[in-house]
C-alpha cells in the first residue's frame, strides 16, 4: 500500500535518552458515546461487552453515531490507551512511543493532538489510501461498553513501512519494554515478529505482547504461538486466555483460571542467546527491588474483571482479590484492562514488586472505570 512520510512528535535531541516503553500498535481515535438502552447495539448487531472490527453492512454505525449522539473524543487503540494513562502516571519522566499508521486526514490530525497533550511520542506513518482508524465506544447504562472499529489505515502497516522510520531500531534498543499489540501482531504478523527478534537480540528488554481480543485468539492461535515464544510477559483477560488454551488443547472448559494460566506460562519460550544475567521469578522473591529486565521465564498476567488478577510462570501462579467499587460508581469499563496495565508498568518500570505492580493496576483500572473513557480525571 502506498505510504507518505513518517510523522512523529517529540524526536530525541538526546540519542542516548532512555525510553520507557515502544508499542506497536493500532492507532485509533476513539468516538465514545452513551446510550440508554440496547437499541443501537441491536440494530447493528453488535456484541455486548465486547469488541469487533466491523463489515462493509455496519459501516454506517459511524455516521449515525456522528448525527445522533453526543460524542467524547479519545485518543484510543489497546495501546495507546496503555501508554497516554502511563506517561501521565510517571508524568513524562520517560519517552513512551506508539509505533502505527494512521492517515493524513481530520481523525489523524484529532489523534495526534490528543496523542501529544499527554506526551506520548510518535512514530506513525501515513496512508495515502484509506481513512484513519476509529471505534465507536457505546457505553451502556451499567458502564459496560461495546467496541465496533473500523481500522482502516491502521491494517496496512508493512515491512517497507518499518524500514522507512529510521530510528525505530534505535528506539527498541534503548526501551525498557516492547509492547506487541495483538490487533497489531493480527495483521502485521511480520512486522511484529521483526520487532519482538530485535527486542530478543538485545539483554534486559521486557518484551510484552498483549492478547488483545478473544477472537484474534479464536482466529490466530497458532500465530499466536509463536509471538508468545519470543515474549516474557503476556497479559489479557480470563476469556482471551481461556480461547487461546482450548484452542490449543492445552485445557478443559472448566479448569481452574490458575491452572490455564500455567500452562500459557509453559509453552514454548525461547531464552535470550546473550542473556547472561537471567533471573526466574522465584528468584525475585523476597526482594524490595526487582530487576525486571533479567526475567527469563514468561508471566502470564490474567485480568479476571471484579474476580481480581491471576499471575502465573509455568511452575507457580498467585492470586489478588480486586477491590469491588458500587454499581453506581461504574460510568464505562471502556479500556479498563489497558489502564491496569498502564499502572502495572509504572510500576515495573521502577523494579517494584509483582504484588505492587498488580495493586497499582488495579488502582488504576478503578479509577478509570469510574470516569466516561479511558482516561484519568484531570
Amino acid at each position: 500500500m502506498p505510504s507518505g512520510p513518517i510523522i512523529g512528535n517529540g524526536h530525541d535531541a538526546e540519542s542516548s535518552r532512555p525510553v520507557a516503553v515502544v508499542a506497536f500498535c493500532n492507532a485509533l481515535l476513539d468516538m465514545s458515546i452513551s446510550v440508554a438502552d440496547d437499541s443501537l447495539i441491536k440494530k447493528y448487531g453488535l456484541p455486548c461487552d465486547a469488541q469487533i472490527e466491523i463489515t462493509s453492512e455496519q459501516q454506517s454505525l459511524f455516521s449515525e453515531v456522528l448525527h445522533n449522539y453526543p460524542v467524547e473524543y479519545v485518543a484510543g487503540g489497546s495501546a495507546q490507551n496503555t501508554l497516554r494513562i502511563l506517561c501521565r502516571l510517571v508524568n513524562n519522566k520517560w519517552p513512551s512511543y506508539v509505533v502505527a499508521k494512521i492517515a493524513n486526514d481530520p481523525v489523524g490530525i484529532i489523534l495526534q493532538k490528543l496523542l501529544a497533550q499527554d506526551g506520548v511520542q510518535t512514530r506513525y506513518v501515513f496512508d495515502e489510501n484509506l481513512p484513519t482508524g476509529c471505534c465507536v465506544a457505546i457505553v451502556r447504562p451499567d458502564g459496560t461498553r461495546c467496541l465496533a472499529a473500523n481500522i482502516g489505515a491502521a491494517r496496512e502497516f508493512s515491512m517497507e513501512n518499518l524500514e522507512s522510520i529510521n530510528d525505530v531500531t534505535d528506539l527498541i534498543d534503548r526501551a525498557r519494554v516492547l509492547y506487541i499489540e495483538g490487533f497489531f501482531a493480527s495483521h502485521s504478523p511480520d512486522v511484529a515478529m521483526a520487532a519482538l527478534i530485535r527486542g530478543h537480540s538485545r539483554c534486559g528488554l521486557v518484551r510484552l505482547f498483549s492478547l488483545s481480543a478473544q477472537y484474534i485468539c479464536l482466529q490466530s492461535h497458532s500465530l499466536l504461538r509463536r509471538f508468545l515464544s519470543y515474549s516474557n510477559l503476556v497479559v489479557g483477560n480470563e476469556d482471551e486466555f481461556r480461547a487461546l488454551a482450548q484452542c490449543a488443547g492445552l485445557v478443559n472448559h472448566n479448569e481452574p483460571i490458575a491452572s490455564v494460566a500455567r500452562k500459557i506460562a509453559d509453552l514454548e519460550y525461547i531464552s535470550p542467546a546473550n542473556q547472561v544475567k537471567s533471573c526466574l521469578l522465584a528468584d525475585f522473591q523476597g526482594s524490595a527491588d526487582w530487576d525486571w529486565s533479567k526475567l527469563n521465564e514468561r508471566l502470564v498476567v490474567v485480568t479476571c474483571g471484579a474476580s481480581g488478577v491471576v499471575c502465573a510462570t509455568s511452575s507457580d501462579s498467585w492470586e489478588f482479590a480486586a477491590v469491588k467499587l458500587q454499581p453506581e460508581e461504574i460510568k464505562d469499563t471502556t479500556g479498563a484492562g489497558d489502564a491496569f496495565l498502564a499502572g502495572f508498568l509504572s510500576q515495573l518500570l521502577v523494579s517494584r514488586p509483582l504484588d505492587v505492580c498488580v495493586a497499582t493496576g488495579q488502582q488504576t483500572a478503578r479509577i478509570v472505570i469510574t470516569q466516561v473513557g479511558c482516561q484519568l480525571p484531570l
